[in-house]
């Protein structure tokens, strides 16, 4: 496809460009968030300014073309779009705001976004925005132009406008990952190039360069592959362990009240839930309920909801399971969480032992509090099941997480963690859950003891009583 631009005035060809088969998909693209992602030199930056001078075609529209940096933005991105977009469009173009006005009325601002204004972002009207190397934007900043598509533009005898949010990307894992390769959602369109594809408009001695690095090196710079692999040189779980939990997993056998259910309860089996408490805002809290027969998932969880009310969960779950013991961490919002748990949960509850420095002496708190210390041996403790075959994880969404699990030198992390735009809730959860079922920390775990006398604990012992007598008869 060649994209021709003709003087407004004489119709004379001003500029003429010959688009790749990539770059040919990602122009004529009309879905909501198209991104082009590829390895270096494949031809990113250029698509993306003749899609903005696509958009500012249409008169009266108003855009924003971004990056990170003020220098790069100028030095870079700024400079590709006035190398394509025709000088007769120009009505006029103000340094100090940033800003360009076309002759049809069109705007462009141009704006790096590393300290971009919320507010300036909220009183944004936009037909269109796009970001160059958005691997390097915050996720918050996208959120934010997101919301701000809604300007009303006419469109003549052009074809019905379409709001869009473009961008380019280097192959990287970050936020966009999970909208653009694990979700399956029409609005994010992703279109992948690699420095090949472009090699006949590049130096041979620069292709020569790039093809004596390390393969993967190559495999994220110049072939533009954008997948799990990237993680390999901080991943926690080994792929092979990875692939096996997706082979070995069962099918759920129904929902329940949000719940997921891979295997009823047994009445002669004991179960462990593990419990990730969040403030139920920015991340989901998570429940994982494990056999300790098996050492097999059997029901989980995941949502966002207040610590206080995730106890009513757990506590609803916990009875349904044998009253099964609970692992909940309770740093930060899992207090809270706890608090409400001793009130309403008549299972036991994990304790911890911990020294007193100033009674001189070890107590007993109960919850997993995570240090760096204890969380790579929690974490030890799941590989260890893994590299076995003693566990089966079944939920994809753990097994996902599984795969942007990485060493990290986040102080939140305490060493370990999810990558960037990513969460560990359902991965934590689950190695509470399989904490000690090994063996090998079997017998430094301690429990609350459950009420004996509780009116709703007595109901629970005749209820499982009737049940395992109904089942074997039946």
């Amino acid at each position: 496809m060649k994209i021709k631009y003709e003087n407004i005035e004489t119709g004379e060809i001003v500029n003429q460009i010959d688009l790749l088969s990539t770059q040919e998909k990602f122009f004529l693209s009309r879905s909501k968030f198209p991104l082009y992602s590829g390895g270096f030199g494949c031809g990113k930056s250029t698509i993306l300014v003749l899609k903005v001078i696509q958009h500012l075609t249409y008169p009266n529209n108003y855009g924003l073309l971004g990056r990170l940096k003020y220098r790069e933005l100028q030095d870079t991105t700024q400079q590709e779009f006035f190398k394509w977009c025709p000088q007769n469009y120009i009505r006029s173009y103000s340094k100090s705001q940033e800003r360009l006005y076309l002759k049809n009325g069109s705007q462009l601002i141009f704006r790096h976004l590393d300290n971009i204004a919320e507010n300036e972002i909220k009183s944004l009207n936009l037909g269109f925005f796009a970001i160059d190397q958005v691997e390097e934007i915050p996720e918050n900043v996208f959120l934010g132009l997101r919301g701000r598509l809604r300007r009303v533009v006419e469109h003549g005898n052009l074809p019905p406008y379409v709001h869009q949010g473009m961008m380019s990307c280097n192959p990287k894992l970050f936020w966009a990952f999970k909208l653009y390769r694990q979700q399956n959602d029409p609005d994010y369109e992703l279109f992948e190039s690699s420095t090949l594809e472009n090699k006949e408009n590049l130096p041979p001695s620069y292709i020569e360069n790039l093809l004596s690095y390390p393969e993967s090196w190559k495999r994220q710079f110049v072939y533009g592959i954008w997948d799990e692999s990237l993680l390999s040189d901080r991943a926690y779980f080994p792929v092979e362990y990875i692939q096996e939990q997706a082979q070995r997993s069962i099918k759920k056998i129904r929902d329940f009240e949000g719940f997921t259910i891979y295997r009823e309860v047994d009445f002669d089996d004991d179960y462990q839930i593990g419990i990730d408490p969040s403030e139920g805002v920015v991340d989901p809290s998570a429940i994982v309920v494990a056999s300790m027969r098996d050492s097999q998932v059997v029901a989980t969880w995941q949502g966002m909801i207040q610590p206080d009310m995730l106890a009513d969960k757990v506590a609803q779950i916990g009875r349904i399971y044998n009253n099964a013991k609970l692992v909940p961490e309770v740093n930060s919002m899992g207090i809270a969480t706890l608090v409400k748990l001793k009130q309403i949960y008549e299972g036991a509850i994990y304790k911890r032992e911990v020294f007193d420095t100033i009674q001189k002496k070890k107590i007993e708190k109960l919850g997993w509090k995570t240090s760096y210390a204890n969380k790579v041996l929690l974490f030890d403790n799941l590989l260890k099941l893994l590299r076995e075959n003693k566990v089966r994880i079944n939920d994809q969404r753990i097994i996902d997480e599984m795969k942007t699990f990485v060493w990290s030198d986040e102080s939140k992390a305490s060493g370990l963690g999810a990558t960037e735009g990513y969460h560990d809730d359902m991965i934590m959860a689950t190695a509470l859950a399989f904490w000690g079922l090994d063996g090998k920390f079997q017998d430094k775990m301690k429990y609350t003891e459950p009420p004996k006398n509780s009116i709703l604990g007595t109901l629970r012992e005749i209820q499982n009583k009737n049940s395992k007598q109904f089942i074997k008869k039946s």
